[in-house]
């Protein structure tokens, strides 16, 4: 059992961000009591309530390339739509890039297939640099874009992942799909992107990273967009909290 005094002002909007599945950011921003705040928010946090770590050490970089990770039609539509932002851009790995200690203003990670194993890998390196990152891969004939990654506030990959495989009846099976789309060979080329779509896909990320480089709160949202029907879907991806994150689990 846990009791929640209200008294404090911060309580409200701390609770109703919660509620909501309204990144924990966004009730700090609006309020008069920060130090306070992120004392309650730490609270939480311990209590496996929320996902907090502190207010962040500095505003998102106004300055720093985005980089393209990844190849093909989409990987330069996202590019090309960076430059004519006026942001710097750049393509290149991603992987290798944070390990060699780089750290871009933000990543965009696309591939054909799902790219499990690898995406995990970047999403592991991306979390110790505090690197925000997004992504697009087909599964089937649906192309899945995001969720835009800032750590702290939105869903990583693995959180996408983890969630995925406890909402499914055979998690064994869907981990083994995974594995044999990254298996030279095996799966069929990808779905080809026409102008129209690769437009709007790209569109998408772009806004994104963009978005939060300018200060704005990125959504939470996963989006599934369906380039056949040119349909999108919207799927709310909450993070998990890192003390129900075991060890085990990150593997």
């Amino acid at each position: 059992m846990h009791r929640v005094e209200l008294a404090p002002p911060i309580a409200g909007p701390l609770l109703s961000c919660l509620l909501d599945g309204r990144p924990v950011a966004d009730a700090r921003a609006l309020c008069a009591d920060p130090d306070g705040f992120d004392r309650l928010a730490a609270a939480f946090a311990d209590a496996g309530f929320a996902v907090w770590s502190g207010a962040p050490d500095s505003s998102p970089d106004s300055d720093g390339q985005v980089l393209v990770d990844g190849a093909g039609p989409l990987a330069a539509e996202v590019l090309d739509k960076v430059a004519r932002s006026g942001r710097a851009g750049d393509e290149g790995d991603a992987i290798g890039a944070l390990r060699r200690g780089e750290r871009p203003a933000a990543i965009v990670s696309v591939a054909g297939w799902l790219p499990d194993t690898r995406w995990r890998e970047l999403d592991r390196l991306a979390d110790a640099s505090g690197t925000p990152w997004t992504r697009a891969a087909f599964e089937g004939s649906t192309l899945y874009l995001g969720p835009m990654t800032v750590w702290g506030t939105t869903a990583g990959y693995q959180d996408v992942r983890t969630r995925r495989l406890a909402a499914s009846d055979c998690p064994d099976e869907l981990e083994a799909y995974w594995a044999s789309l990254s298996r030279p060979g095996e799966p069929p080329p990808p779905p080809v992107l026409g102008p129209a779509e690769l437009a709007a896909a790209a569109g998408f990320l772009v806004s994104q990273v963009l978005g939060h480089l300018a200060g704005r709160l990125p959504t939470h949202a996963q989006v599934a967009f369906d380039p056949a029907g040119f349909t999108w879907a919207s799927h709310p991806v909450l993070p998990i909290p890192r003390n129900l994150m075991t060890a085990g689990t990150l593997d």
